[in-house]
């Protein structure tokens, strides 16, 4: 599998399947302008997770923000309405860009300055970063969801930042091939083989909740240690904090049985079952059935 490019909009494609009745279901890594991101969350049809602010130590957000910081993909021109259609002139451009990166670094040493002499935590000091940053997450849909994506931020008209993400993510999913699958089988990303299901599902789910902190780990070992810190439901039994939920969404089940009015979540689909609402209804035995 090709490795996902950190400095510029990227996506791979990491699980792409195909259910008996032709539905399609894909999961994606994908890197971004943090600054897009909230575009990006207007869009309901995707269970996402993304790396957050609170959780990356500062010093490894101000090293890319110093050497690669996020920037522009189109120097628009000011003019009236949302869209920049002209661009500035070369060399207006050049300052523009100076003007960025001064920017970032200036950004970079008041939150280097908070850490150092006021002690103060990542959840603060990490937001006065976040216009300069690069953040990656894993997103899964059904093939029509993405379509619908694409036909909205591919367009002329999109912010130039997230139309370059949506077309290196149109591109990653021409390239891509689905697994088929039967009733019964599951989408499990980052899972190649298993020889237990139950562990399988853990992982794969635990391996889409470290998109939100850290340097993926896919071992058994660690995968397992940070599912029980997702404090999820077992038997329709809540721990009493309040459980991680999202990692869930991504892992799931192809059947037939039509009770996905409800257990499809957001996919609206007639055959993916989210081991979220698998969960939430506590009925996990039974998605776990193979």
């Amino acid at each position: 599998m090709r490795e996902l490019n950190n400095s510029k909009p990227d996506a791979v494609v990491i699980c792409h399947s195909k259910a008996p009745n032709g539905e399609e279901l894909i999961t994606m890594e994908i890197n971004l302008h943090r600054f897009i991101l909230p575009e990006f969350n207007t869009h309901r049809v995707f269970s996402r997770n993304f790396q957050s602010s609170r959780a990356v130590p500062v010093n490894k957000i101000l090293e890319q923000v110093r050497n690669d910081p996020a920037m522009p993909v189109h120097w628009g021109k000011n003019q009236r309405g949302m869209v920049a259609e002209e661009e500035l002139d070369k060399n207006f451009i050049e300052l523009a860009e100076d003007a960025w990166v001064a920017a970032a670094n200036r950004a970079a040493d008041i939150a280097e300055y908070m850490v150092t002499q006021m002690n103060c935590h990542k959840q603060i000091v990490n937001r006065l970063l976040e216009p300069f940053m690069w953040t990656k997450g894993v997103v899964t849909s059904t093939k029509e969801g993405f379509e619908s994506f694409f036909k909205l931020r591919s367009h002329k008209d999109a912010q130039p930042e997230i139309k370059a993400l949506s077309d290196a993510m149109m591109k990653s999913l021409e390239e891509s091939v689905p697994q088929e699958l039967e009733y019964g089988d599951y989408h499990l990303p980052y899972i190649d083989s298993y020889t237990n299901l139950e562990k399988a599902i853990k992982t794969s789910t635990s391996c889409t909740a470290q998109a939100s902190y850290r340097m993926l780990d896919g071992s058994l070992e660690k995968a397992l240690k940070i599912y029980d810190m997702l404090n999820l439901p077992e038997n329709g039994v809540y721990p009493e904090d309040p459980p991680h939920f999202s990692p869930t969404e991504h892992v799931v089940k192809v059947t037939n049985e039509h009770l996905l009015a409800e257990g499809s979540g957001n996919f609206n689909s007639d055959t993916f079952w989210q081991y979220r609402k698998a969960l939430e209804q506590g009925n996990e035995k039974h998605f776990i059935e193979g």
